[in-house]
């Protein structure tokens, strides 16, 4: 990028991937004025509306679909899924979320954006001195947040960004559980069992692996080059998520119970802290 271009075209760009994340910072820290924290804070207000705006235009481009999904969730007789959206001065109220009805085929076609707000929040943190935790955690809500409350769950590096947008809003709320498990395992193939097992649970936003580029990349940006190529994860999952003999069939069932017993201790712990809270 010799000249700079315009905000908006360059936004455009990186939802289509044109830039490398050097490009991207270089355009980031030229645009603020050296990463000046008001002009952050600008910029991160206006890819927010970005990605609104973008939002809003995929789910009219992929309206055929949504009506497509919803045609077919009748006839299986099952609910579509839906949010609560809370206004101020409003009644919450329950709304379809059409992402998750199409297994996140939009927050994927946006996930470049999602990574380039990551690397501003990321900068923002690092350009303010001395940082309080009443400032961070302003910073804190223009991220992804979670309801476990003991934890801070967040994704707090840009490394941690990339999988964790992969989840579905269940699979973001028990993140950082499945992140402690697998931060340290040392076979490659359990990187695979863990996307299968995630996937069982309605965890994993693509539930087809289709985007298996993007996933392993996220994955290595998280757990770290372990991961091995995308030829090879996806190996093992289709060796245990097509056809599973008994022995891998009984390592997805190991590998599945150990995170319903974290989640089930993590639930416990949140709710025995609430209690505290509330004695006091």
């Amino acid at each position: 990028m010799k000249a700079r271009i315009g905000l908006t075209d360059f936004l455009k760009l990186v939802e289509e991937e044109a830039f490398d994340r050097f490009e991207i910072l270089d355009y980031i820290e030229e645009i603020t004025n050296n990463h000046q924290p008001h002009r952050l804070k600008a910029l991160l207000h206006e890819v927010d509306i970005y990605i609104c705006v973008r939002r809003d235009e995929l789910e009219s481009e992929y309206w055929d679909k949504i009506v497509e999904a919803l045609k077919q969730c009748s006839l299986q007789g099952k609910e579509p899924p839906y949010q609560v959206l809370s206004l101020p001065g409003h009644e919450p109220q329950k709304i379809l979320d059409k992402d998750r009805l199409l297994n996140g085929a939009i927050s994927m076609a946006l996930y470049p954006l999602y990574q380039l707000k990551q690397e501003i929040v990321s900068l923002l943190k690092i350009s303010v001195p001395n940082v309080t935790p009443m400032q961070g955690q302003a910073l804190q809500k223009s991220q992804p947040q979670q309801i476990l409350p003991q934890q801070d769950l967040a994704p707090s590096s840009n490394g941690e960004f990339g999988f964790y947008y992969h989840l579905t809003e269940d699979g973001k709320k028990v993140y950082p559980i499945v992140k402690e498990l697998y931060s340290k395992v040392k076979l490659k193939k359990e990187y695979a069992i863990m996307l299968v097992v995630l996937n069982e649970l309605g965890y994993l936003m693509n539930k087809h692996f289709t985007n298996k580029e993007q996933l392993t990349s996220a994955l290595k940006t998280t757990f770290g080059n372990i991961i091995g190529s995308r030829q090879n994860l996806f190996n093992y999952v289709e060796r245990y998520c097509d056809a599973p003999g008994p022995a891998e069939r009984e390592e997805l069932k190991r590998h599945k119970q150990r995170l319903l017993d974290a989640i089930s201790k993590a639930s416990q712990q949140s709710f025995a802290n609430n209690t505290q809270v509330k004695r006091k």
